[in-house]
């Protein structure tokens, strides 16, 4: 991924009032790709993407009607999160775009050793019940993140790290009074919640905060909660003939813990595991019979 620094910096500073634009773009081309197959008798199977709840926002711009005053607390209060949040935290929530998790770090380098069962692992259960879908290779970048996403979900032993969570977390809700839909600071505010309660959500208010997280990612450069409601709605629009809905992030969402689809069954924020892929190609086969296409 360092190599390919500029497709991070494509959206770098993007607004949310251009981010509604890019959306806005994608929900029309739904519409028209649906309409030009439609009047050639083409069968339509709409699909929704299926994204990684645990995979940090690229870009966390401010709203363009920020007062100055509110720039400056919210900036003092993000210092302080940053040199609060646990190590373990900021590996999740980078800086940089490059310096996320990618497909590229799941092959090894020939002569690198194996490593031993990945941690971090949540089961499945519903219909993807028993699906394994690592990647058999991954390599140190990918092993790091998932050492820090154990500890997440499993929540801490250290002293220190609990106190520094135990901390973090008035902060975060702080500074989203401030700023109420600031896409990074709901992200480390979801972990903070699900690393201090070992990974037990009760509340649902660790799995809203990943999702709303997502969901206002200024950088338009996977699907989120936004982009599958516009798949659905796009579903439901009548037209001439029927359209199939094929909910694939709705399926595996019911089939992970907390409906919070991780690195169990992808391996970025983006692509499908190997396993994601044959869950996903079973679903569409079972649509596709349903449908008699």
């Amino acid at each position: 991924p360092e190599r390919h620094r500029d497709e991070y910096a494509k959206f770098a500073g993007l607004p949310w009032e251009e981010t509604v634009r890019y959306l806005a773009a994608y929900r029309a081309n739904l519409g028209r790709m649906r309409r030009a197959a439609e009047e050639r008798g083409i069968g339509v199977v709409l699909c929704t993407p299926v994204y990684n709840r645990f995979a940090a926002p690229f870009e966390s711009t401010l709203p363009m009607e920020t007062s100055e005053r509110v720039r400056s607390e919210f900036t003092a209060l993000r210092t302080r999160i940053e040199a609060t949040l646990p190590a373990f935290v900021r590996h999740l929530s980078p800086d940089e775009g490059w310096q996320h998790v990618f497909h590229f770090d799941w092959v090894r380098e020939r002569g690198e050793r194996a490593p031993a069962d990945l941690p971090g692992r949540r089961v499945l259960h519903g219909a993807l019940a028993g699906v394994d879908g690592l990647l058999p290779r991954p390599k140190r970048e990918a092993r790091d993140a998932y050492a820090a996403l154990e500890r997440v979900l499993h929540g801490t032993d250290d002293p220190a790290e609990r106190a520094a969570l135990a901390r973090c977390e008035p902060l975060l809700t702080s500074a989203l009074a401030l700023v109420p839909h600031h896409p990074r600071t709901l992200f480390e505010l979801g972990l903070v919640r699900l690393a201090l309660r070992s990974g037990v959500d009760d509340s649902g208010l660790a799995a809203r905060a990943l999702e709303l997280a997502g969901a206002l990612d200024r950088a338009p450069r996977r699907a989120s909660r936004a982009t599958t409601e516009l798949v659905r709605a796009a579903a439901r629009e009548p037209m001439g003939s029927a359209t199939v809905l094929l909910d694939a992030d709705g399926l595996f969402a019911a089939s992970s813990p907390d409906g919070l689809v991780g690195f169990e069954l992808m391996i970025d924020e983006c692509h499908l595991s190997l396993g994601g892929i044959v869950a996903f190609s079973a679903e569409l086969a079972r649509v596709l019979e349903g449908a008699g296409r």
